[in-house]
């Protein structure tokens, strides 16, 4: 058979690919899988040929020992085919495994050179700057025990940060008599949907009443004019805006192994897994970076409207 010189040929090669001995042994398979088969049909035409001539049986018993004979030949080439891929299969493994060693060698020939220059800056800066944040957290502590008229208690220095630059300034406030349905906290956006029914009462319809699920069973609702006190004003602000999602405070290893303190510190807790430093600083770099916040940078104005409760005051509006 043709194919068998294929089969030949690819024994022959001194170092095959893996595609390549995958792809031979799926040609031997399928060989096999054919002489299999003409086989079985061979054999099921025996009963057939009992009452043929004696050329036809011979023609028939000459049929079935070629195609035995290829078949034990095919069989023979698939095993051998086989224990061939498997050498390559452990071949290619460790190929790969010695690509990943010389690639993990040289990653951390990298990143050591990098640790050596970078690191010990790096560490001296921070140590720098946790013992001037100390001394000036000593300085705050010592000043609020004896604090001068008129003055609050200071903040440290690293809740400084997150505290507002400046208090809530407000721009103007003034007194407003507002509809307000049955149920809602904050006067209707739509005013003039209301239809008057009586001395502050009046009916409302709500087309989406997502805030209170009665108003899914009443067509209309009873709404009340009440006193609001409208309040416009632009919000406090932080003097640096910090990425919301790193807690407690970054820690960083020294820099000789054995030491207690050696590892990745990120989040206030010990990270030694490589995939979880990775993961953490994924997630770190998600976030918004940091940013300082200047005073020109422009602030929109809110406006907030507050129910007057006391019945005194709601009537005076």
């Amino acid at each position: 058979m043709k194919i068998f010189d294929s089969f030949k040929a690819m024994l022959q090669v001194k170092k095959p690919t893996l595609d390549q001995m995958e792809a031979s042994v799926a040609s031997a398979e399928q060989a096999v899988a054919s002489l299999r088969s003409q086989m079985e049909e061979l054999e099921g035409r025996r009963r057939d040929l009992l009452i043929a001539s004696d050329t036809e049986r011979a023609r028939h018993k000459q049929a079935i020992s070629t195609t035995a004979d290829q078949l034990a030949d095919a069989e023979l080439y698939l095993a051998t085919l086989r224990e061939r891929l498997a050498l390559v299969q452990q071949e290619t493994a460790e190929a790969e495994r010695a690509a990943r060693y010389a690639a993990a060698l040289s990653a951390r020939a990298d990143a050591g050179k990098r640790l050596a220059k970078i690191y010990p800056q790096l560490v001296s800066q921070f140590v720098d700057l946790m013992e001037e944040m100390a001394r000036a957290d000593a300085a705050v502590d010592a000043a609020n025990v004896d604090l001068p008229k008129g003055r609050t208690p200071l903040a440290r220095t690293e809740a400084a940060m997150l505290y507002p630059r400046r208090e809530r300034e407000v721009l103007g406030e003034r007194i407003e008599r507002l509809w307000i349905a049955d149920g809602m906290s904050r006067p209707l956006e739509d005013q003039r949907a209301v239809r008057q029914t009586g001395t502050d009462i009046g009916l409302v319809k709500l087309d989406d009443p997502c805030d209170n699920p009665l108003w899914n069973t009443r067509p209309l609702v009873l709404a009340r004019l009440r006193s609001f006190r409208r309040i416009e004003y632009l919000p406090a602000e932080a003097v640096t805006q910090m990425p919301a999602g790193i807690a407690g405070n970054v820690q960083l290893p020294a820099m000789f192994e054995g030491s207690a303190c050696w590892g990745y510190y990120l989040s206030g807790g010990r990270i030694v897994d490589p995939q979880e430093v990775l993961a953490e600083v994924a997630a770190v770099r998600r976030l918004p970076r940091a940013r300082s916040v200047s005073t020109e940078d422009h602030i929109a104005a809110v406006v907030e409207f507050e129910l007057i409760d006391d019945p005194a005051e709601q009537s005076a509006a």
